[in-house]
């Protein structure tokens, strides 16, 4: 969108700057043309008053008596005047006022035709690009698992009750503490937030045993979380699974998921420019349990939140 808006005010300012150059050298010829102007306007008085003064030696001619003398002042003042030039005043400024008119009045339209015509092409893009974006959510589980990526947890974010391993990527519940406490970690439920945030199109699977878990993504904002529940604020979008079947909460508002049987493997699908949040029942293939369009703001972080009593849940990201 930024991309846009910097290309949209630089051809406003090219228009400008051509606009403001355009503006100067009609300014600078039209000085030009006022100069001449004058200067023509000055020679033509003084050619009207050349022609006054002919005109008074022609009467003081007339008067003469002696035709002789006449004749001889006549051919002299033609021998030295010469044939009178006749003033003329030439009114090509007008002309290339209108040209300059009409110059800019066709490349007026010209713009606002290439304007109109890129515009459609810009909408037709973004079009296609709704299309494409639609298209290219994937609707099986060989399709998801291209989007596969390993699941890592953060330890400084697990409850003190929760024990990590397999390089992170299986959490068990247990009776007593196995971290100590800190500012970071989540005190209120058994629950664990990966180490990286989601940025581009992400699937995982959570292989569960147990009462059930909480699968959900969330903005990192623990304090919040950690008194609510995920699914409790506007931040996080939460499915929960349990033995008797699944529910999806956004906002405090808990909404019931209808499936056809239950499994033990939930998939997540996100894709943060897309707005497109999608969970799964997963056994050989993969069932579309509840789907969210939405618009993400921040970066997203995937969790894991474990019912009691004590499930282990390896975290899997590939078959």
């Amino acid at each position: 969108m930024r991309d846009s808006e910097t290309v949209i005010t630089e051809l406003l300012g090219f228009i400008k700057a051509k606009g403001s150059s355009l503006k100067q050298q009609i300014r600078s010829q039209k000085t030009t043309e006022v100069s001449r102007v004058k200067e023509q306007q000055k020679k033509l008085k003084q050619e009207i008053a050349e022609l006054k003064r002919k005109d008074a030696e022609l009467k003081q001619l007339l008067n003469i008596e002696d035709h002789t003398e006449l004749i001889l002042s006549h051919s002299l003042q033609s021998e030295l005047s010469g044939p009178a030039a006749s003033p003329v005043i030439r009114t090509s400024q007008n002309r290339y006022f209108e040209d300059v008119q009409t110059a800019v009045s066709e490349a007026r339209d010209r713009l606002k035709e290439t304007t109109g015509e890129e515009w459609s092409k810009i909408s037709a893009t973004l079009r296609s690009v709704d299309v494409l974006l639609q298209r290219a959510e994937p609707s099986s589980r060989d399709e998801l698992l291209k989007y596969s990526h390993p699941l890592t947890l953060d330890p400084n974010t697990a409850h003190a009750n929760l024990h990590l391993s397999n390089q992170g990527r299986t959490v068990t519940d247990s009776l007593s503490g196995i971290f100590s406490n800190n500012s970071g970690r989540y005190s209120s439920c058994h629950q664990v937030l990966s180490k990286d945030s989601v940025t581009k199109p992400l699937y995982w699977e959570v292989e569960w045993t147990g009462s059930g878990i909480i699968v959900a993504v969330t903005y990192k904002n623990r304090d919040r979380l950690d008194q609510g529940g995920f699914g409790a604020t506007a931040d996080s979008w939460a499915l929960n699974c349990y033995g008797g079947g699944y529910e999806f909460r956004h906002n405090n508002v808990v909404t019931p998921v209808f499936s056809p049987g239950s499994s033990s493997t939930v998939g997540v699908f996100v894709d943060p420019r897309a707005g497109v949040l999608s969970f799964y029942s997963v056994s050989e293939t993969a069932t579309l349990l509840y789907r969210v369009q939405t618009a993400f703001t921040r970066p997203l972080y995937r969790v894991v939140l474990i019912f009691c009593p004590f499930p282990r849940l390896p975290l899997c990201a590939q078959r």
